[in-house]
């Protein structure tokens, strides 16, 4: 079942809690306009694509492959954002992972190191006790470095969770955000990065949800890369019947243009 602090849900979500928010971000953004103009104007899209495969027989038999993908595109003081990521994995001829999420984000930059963004997410794990995730987050973000080498981010903000377990009960969660982005460049194409994200529910003191994730890549060619991931997902309320934290460590290989 599940945790008893969760609010069940009878009817449909609130709607309109991030078309609101764009529309604040967006006279924000246009309230820069007078600054940003001096500026050349900014328009560009980056796009990556992730693939990894295990395949392991004899005395084992396993089978995972992993996908994902990067979209980027910016156009001044916006970036908007699309990521994908999913995992599929059989043992011994059954399913033992499968995993799904995606999600996109708008960023609007004020000046050099504020900015503010809105973002959707959706997740689907029933290995981890639920059948999908939806977060609605809203926030404030500081660049605080921003270097040809370094670059390190901080988010402040809220998040609005519903989710469904595997018993089909619905809950909805708010909850404060905060996260911490650092980027370091070896070289253009040779980085590693790391993110963590603390997200404790303010209506159940002490309950929370604590993600991290550090990537390392390296470039075979120019537009081809190997990437090593390990991610780490911890829970302080799972459904009933499930473990606090999921780890994940993928290895393959990155497309960018």
């Amino acid at each position: 079942m599940m945790t008893p602090h969760l609010g069940v849900v009878t009817g449909a979500r609130p709607a309109g809690v991030l078309s609101l928010a764009l529309l604040g971000m967006l006279g924000l953004a246009l309230s820069a306009t007078p600054a940003l103009a001096q500026k050349p104007s900014v328009k560009r899209t980056n796009w990556q694509a992730d693939l990894g495969y295990v395949s392991a027989t004899g005395n084992t038999d396993v089978t995972t492959v992993s996908i994902g993908d990067k979209i980027v595109r910016t156009v001044d003081a916006w970036t908007f954002t699309q990521t994908g990521a999913y995992i599929y994995g059989r043992t011994k001829g059954k399913e033992s992972a499968n995993q799904l999420r995606v999600g996109v984000r708008a960023d609007a930059a004020f000046n050099g190191s504020v900015g503010a963004f809105a973002a959707v997410a959706y997740e689907r794990n029933v290995y981890a006790g639920f059948n999908l995730r939806y977060d609605e987050l809203l926030g404030i973000q500081w660049r605080v470095i921003h270097s040809k080498r370094d670059s390190l981010t901080i988010d402040g903000g809220g998040v609005l969770t519903v989710q469904e377990n595997t018993l089909g009960e619905r809950a909805q969660l708010p909850a404060a955000r905060t996260a911490v982005n650092y980027k370091h460049a070896f070289t253009t194409k040779a980085t590693v990065q790391h993110l963590s994200e603390v997200i404790p529910d303010v209506k159940a003191g002490g309950h929370f949800r604590l993600n991290s994730e550090t990537a390392m890549v390296a470039p075979l060619s120019d537009h081809m890369s190997l990437k090593v991931r390990w991610a780490t997902r911890f829970n302080s309320a799972p459904p009933t019947g499930f473990g606090t934290t999921d780890r994940v460590f993928t290895a393959g290989v990155q497309f960018a243009y």
